[in-house]
């Protein structure tokens, strides 16, 4: 069994997982990778995605629809690229 603490600061709840990480506050949730990083957000009906290098640094993150990709050099973001269509959607008509 996972350990869980519920702590609040009188405001918000929060929940964390035995790492003491927030895996939920006030109706959001979270979820972690084994790296600890953060790979999934659920808050306000909205799931967002998070996908991360061996090296920690951001890939791709997706979010209502919204993807984004992410060029790194020598730990630092240098390019970030955003496309709000699936790919199932483009035709050789549209990119004309």
């Amino acid at each position: 069994m996972a350990y869980l603490e519920i702590s609040s600061d009188g405001i918000r709840t929060f929940t964390l997982n035995a790492l003491g990480q927030v895996t939920a506050v006030s109706g959001a949730t979270y979820q972690y990778d084994g790296n600890g990083k953060r790979i999934k957000t659920v808050k306000g009906g909205v799931t967002e995605y998070t996908v991360y290098t061996r090296d920690g640094q951001m890939l791709y993150s997706e979010k209502g629809g919204e993807k984004t990709d992410y060029l790194s050099l020598n730990g630092k973001t240098v390019v970030e690229v955003k496309n709000r269509r699936a790919s199932s959607d483009l035709s050789p008509e549209s990119c004309s």
